[in-house]
Order: structure tokens, then sequence, then C-alpha cells
């Protein structure tokens, strides 16, 4: 097949294949730095957005959190069949962490200098987050009605495990009395 190619090139009077594939190559590698230059200018068009108010999100308890986490989680549970009625306990470790942007200033030397961002909000200004980082799960307790089938708490296991990340020596299923 490559004979063939080569022939029909010669017979057209066209420089051999290697230009061709020069060509082209460069020609992806052009796409792609169109592509990740689009990229970059849209990611800091949505860096310039205004940033959703996040105070809602912040005041969100670690109590509230872990409630919402348990209902959530119950009302899956009780989706598998045979789970029947369920009760959900998770217990986290650590707490809520929360990271600001920073704007930092070079002075002479080496000195830095280290700064939160803020912005206007209806309260007034305040820090921007940059990052917030939710307590990870120390484990999940869940108390079904079908808690004794080891197949419903195999089920229920898995289910935990893959919504929540948590692995299964971290996960207890029990019988509701």
């Amino acid at each position: 097949m490559t004979e063939k190619f080569r022939a029909w090139l010669a017979k057209k009077g066209a420089k051999p294949p290697v230009n061709l594939l020069l060509a082209l190559g460069l020609g992806g590698m052009l796409l792609i730095l169109l592509a990740d230059l689009r990229g970059a200018s849209s990611s800091q068009t949505a860096a310039a957005a205004p940033v959703p108010d996040t105070a809602a999100q912040a005041a969100l308890t670690e109590a509230e959190y872990t409630a919402q986490l348990e209902q959530k989680l119950q009302q899956m549970i009780c989706q598998i069949e045979g789970a029947g009625e369920t009760a959900v306990m998770i217990t986290l470790e650590g707490s809520r962490e929360t990271i600001y942007a920073q704007s930092e200033k070079s002075g002479e030397g080496s000195s830095h200098e280290s700064s939160p961002v803020l912005r206007k909000a209806s309260s007034g200004e305040e820090a921007l987050v940059e990052m917030t980082w939710e307590p990870e799960i120390r484990g999940v307790a869940v108390v079904c009605q079908g808690g004794a089938d080891i197949t419903v708490a195999a089920r229920v296991t898995e289910l935990v495990s893959v919504v929540l990340g948590v692995p299964s020596h971290r996960i207890s299923i029990a019988k509701m009395s």
C-alpha cells in the first residue's frame, strides 16, 4: 500500500509524504495550542465573574452538614430492595477548613507581604473564599429492617462506600429491632 501511495504521489509531482506529515503535525499542534489559549481565557473570564455568595454555605454548621448527609443517605438506602425502614448515623473527623484567597506583594529583597482578597458583599466587605474542605467522614452506622440479610447488608455497604468514599471497614450495618 505504501508503494502505491508513493507511486501515486510521484505521478502527481507532489513532494514526499514527509512534508505532508510534518505540515499535518504542526497544524495539529497549533490547534491544541489555540484550544489551550481559549480555555485559559475562558477560565480568566470565569474568575473575573461575580462569585456567588458563599455566606449561606459557610452558615451551614457541621451538625447541619452531617444531618443533610444522613438524610440523603437514608433516602437512598430505603430504595434498596429488602432494606426497609432505615436510620443512619455519620461521624466526622476534624472540622471544616476554609482557605481564603491571598494577595501577595513582593517588597525589596526577599520580603513578601500577604493579605486576604476582599470582595464587596451585601453586608460590607468579606474575604474571598478560595476553597472549603468539608470534614472527613470517620464512620457510618446503618440500622435497617433488612440488616440481618447478608445480601442487603452487602448492597448497603457498597452504596455507602461508593456514595461517601468511605472504606467498607468503617461502615457498620445492623438489623433494626
